[in-house]
């Protein structure tokens, strides 16, 4: 069965799991555009907790049946860093997976050697349920050995309305390739490089400050958390 090949991952996992994509352990999983059919056969006797609105089904209240997606991370090689299994991963599956009684499942994929993994993987019919890449000519190449299957965007939409909001004048038009709906995209701020910052909430409350906007109240923020780790240290 063909994929879904979104251009970035934070479309993917925005509009794709929104969208409820069923997946399958082995074999090729369904794409967004084949997975509400199927979840919708299966969800015939539990007309209680989701219902149909318009061509699509409600499943804000969780899937009736677990089902299973498995998603590409890059794995960069970090020492002692696990890619398919680290704070991330299991905050995904904790805040998104059990909430909507889906299993979350990660594939890692060589980020200086991806276009390979996803190749032997395509060949050997067990690719991700999400394809997603950075690399245009790749992207055109999976979607021409026909592993990947369109895009219903009326389900992104239904599924995913603030992403779709943001990103359909993108998507509908750098998406198409044979007159169908074959990519979704993800935008990303351009302030991001190869590395981003992430500030604990938790740590800025304790110090009182809010979350820094510029490189001064970065710095601030900063020298109050070293302050207190050290009046904390000294304490014990």
């Amino acid at each position: 069965m063909k994929k879904t090949l979104a251009l970035g991952m934070a479309a993917a996992m925005t509009a794709t799991l929104l969208a409820g994509c069923g997946g399958s352990s082995g074999s090729a999983a369904s794409s967004a555009a084949a997975s509400t059919a199927e979840s919708t056969a299966s969800s015939t006797a539990a007309a209680s907790t989701a219902e149909s609105t318009g061509s699509y089904t409600d499943y804000s209240a969780g899937f009736p049946e677990n089902v299973t997606i498995q998603i590409p991370v890059y794995d960069r090689g970090f020492e002692n860093w696990n890619p398919t299994d680290n704070y991330y991963t299991r905050w995904i599956q904790s805040e998104f997976g059990d909430k909507y009684n889906v299993t979350v499942k990660y594939v890692a994929i060589a980020r200086s050697n991806e276009v390979q993994d996803f190749n032997q993987m395509i060949a050997a019919g067990n690719a991700p349920t999400i394809i997603f890449h950075y690399d245009m000519p790749a992207a055109v190449n999976y979607w021409s050995e026909g592993a990947e299957q369109p895009i219903d965007l009326d389900e992104v939409a239904y599924y995913a309305p603030t992403y779709w909001d943001n990103m359909k004048d993108t998507i509908e038009t750098y998406g198409k390739l044979d007159g169908e709906n074959a990519f979704i995209f993800a935008e990303r701020d351009p302030i991001y490089y190869n590395w981003v910052t992430l500030i604990r909430k938790d740590w800025l409350d304790q110090v009182g400050l809010d979350v820094p906007t510029s490189n001064e109240e970065l710095k601030t923020a900063m020298q109050a958390s070293r302050t207190r780790v050290l009046v904390l240290r000294t304490l014990r």
